[in-house]
């Protein structure tokens, strides 16, 4: 822990400053380790939702953590090895220094979402249940059980049961879709299962080696679309976005039934963005808030700004252009049919006169659109809609975290999460978005969770008069598939996403074949 704050976070070589959650109140956190044991985390404010924080804080990488193995880390720092030979090293891999050699070595993820190729010739020590072993080829990851891995099962044996698994990588859903009817996969996740392709599995269960799973999404097929709030280089168009109608009208020209028996079998609940039913912050008006189909109040909302038709039907702006509008995704990283939703998206639009596009670019072209804030609208499945992670990152509500995804405005995002908000080129939201992030730091300051929930529900109580987003799915089922003879598997209908971290939060080290094989 020390290491990771001291050597880390507080060296400006490696990081600009620490994240928010570590300067909260306005200054950075102090660490005091009391023993071997004990170590005593002090802020600047009091910080109630602190513990819910520290479950996110994640081990051996820096998103931020608490946790590091520093006798592996400190190989690669300049305080305890010969920043000459770093460098060097750094310059052998064609890169600028040590700080970046090391940098590169504390990818987020490491050894749970990301396998570095540096990966393949270091033994990095993981407190997972697993750790990387090797990459026989490109697309094929192999691990196996830790033997340090510190939990027991009631009896006392050591987790997991599993001793070994692979990870397959393949570049598109046809490809999982080929192997799932092969019987080649034991576990398909929330990144991959759509209800678009239900019937598929469905049809192929009874003659392949695969059950499908009842649960609720809690990411994938939850697709939120986001009006991007700031334009660096479109003034005009920056100025109708923040309009208080246009969200309204691009909201309610979606025929969002539509959508649902075209691409869903009927099998989702469509509505606005919000968090999910299941959520002590959840109300019903949070879910139908501009979420009805109404093509001639879409019209009349229009209409009210001044956006007037042209003799071709598209309404023209103020400067006399014609009102384009963009939607840029990526793709089959953001969900199996992003490019089928945002195709009947842009054709409601066009429908009362905005001449809207979509255009399909990999997740890092995506990515660095989005902090140039060049993106008309971006979209992504809008997760941390639960208990287990509304209340810490309400990012695709109001901007509070990862601005190059999606949200609001990627610009107010930046400016919430400096460390000094009057730097030079910052864009500083207005007084309303100023007010719903003050009231996202009381909720993180508060101890009572009654009170917190109270707190939020102000935010989106706003929200629902003030749409700053434009939500479109409200729940759906998550049909995971699992190799029949698993067990210990997820109860039925329990939320799966990134809220859970996938199947993290369901304890996947004790996951086990019925009879030690699989079927």
């Amino acid at each position: 822990m020390r290491f990771w704050w001291e050597d880390y976070y507080l060296n400006t070589e490696l990081v600009a400053s620490p994240p928010w959650q570590m300067r909260f109140g306005g200054a950075p956190m102090k660490l005091e380790v009391v023993d071997d044991f004990t170590a005593k985390l002090t802020f600047a404010a009091t910080f109630g939702n602190f513990p819910a924080h520290l479950t996110r804080w994640e081990v051996s990488c820096p998103s931020p953590n608490i946790l590091a193995p520093a006798h592996f880390y400190k190989q690669f720092h300049a305080k305890y090895t010969d920043k000459a030979k770093l460098d060097a090293d750094a310059k052998a891999n064609k890169l600028e220094g040590w700080a970046a050699w090391f940098n590169q070595h504390a990818q987020w993820g490491m050894g749970v979402w990301q396998f570095p190729a540096w990966m393949d010739t270091t033994d990095f020590p993981v407190l997972a249940p697993w750790h990387f072993v090797q990459r026989p080829q490109e697309g094929l990851i192999l691990l196996e059980r830790n033997p340090y891995y510190w939990k027991v099962d009631l009896a006392g044996n050591q987790l997991p049961y599993i001793d070994k698994f692979r990870y397959d990588y393949v570049t598109n859903v046809e490809a999982v879709n080929l192997k799932i009817a092969q019987g080649e996969l034991d576990m398909v996740g929330q990144h991959d299962v759509t209800m678009a392709s239900y019937p598929f599995y469905k049809e192929n269960e009874p003659k392949s080696n695969f059950k499908v799973g009842d649960y609720v999404s809690c990411m994938s097929d939850r697709y939120t679309l986001f009006p991007q709030h700031y334009l660096k280089d479109d003034p005009v168009l920056t100025e109708i976005v923040n309009h208080p109608n246009f969200v309204k009208a691009l909201s309610v020209a979606i025929n969002r039934d539509e959508i649902n028996e075209s691409l869903f079998y009927g099998m989702a609940r469509m509505g606005q963005i919000s968090p999910m039913p299941m959520s002590k912050y959840y109300k019903e008006k949070y879910a139908t808030a501009w979420a009805q189909y109404d093509k001639d109040l879409a019209n009349k909302l229009l209409d009210d700004m001044g956006l007037k038709k042209g003799a071709d039907g598209i309404r023209v702006r103020k400067d006399g252009q014609p009102l384009k509008y963009n939607i840029e995704h990526a793709g089959e990283r953001v969900g199996p049919v992003t490019d089928k939703l945002t195709e009947m998206i842009v054709t409601y639009w066009r429908e009362v006169g905005i001449d809207a596009t979509t255009k399909y670019e990999q997740e890092s072209l995506y990515n660095e659109r989005m902090l140039a804030y060049q993106v008309h609208c971006g979209v992504w499945h809008q997760d941390r809609c639960t208990d287990m992670l509304l209340h810490i990152q309400p990012q695709w509500y109001i901007p509070t975290g990862d601005p190059q995804q999606g949200g609001c405005c990627a610009a107010w995002t930046v400016w919430y999460m400096a460390a000094d908000r009057t730097a030079a080129g910052l864009i500083e939201p207005p007084a309303d978005i100023k007010h719903l992030l003050d009231v996202f730091d009381q909720m993180t300051s508060v101890v009572s969770e009654d009170d917190r929930v109270k707190l939020g529900q102000q935010i989106f109580d706003w929200l629902a008069d003030n749409p700053l987003e434009v939500g479109l799915i409200l729940e759906c089922p998550a049909p995971l598939l699992f190799n029949k003879n698993l067990r210990n598997l997820p109860r039925p209908k329990v939320p799966i996403g990134w809220d859970s971290y996938g199947l993290s939060t369901y304890h996947p080290e004790a996951f086990f074949y019925e009879g030690g094989k699989r079927a």
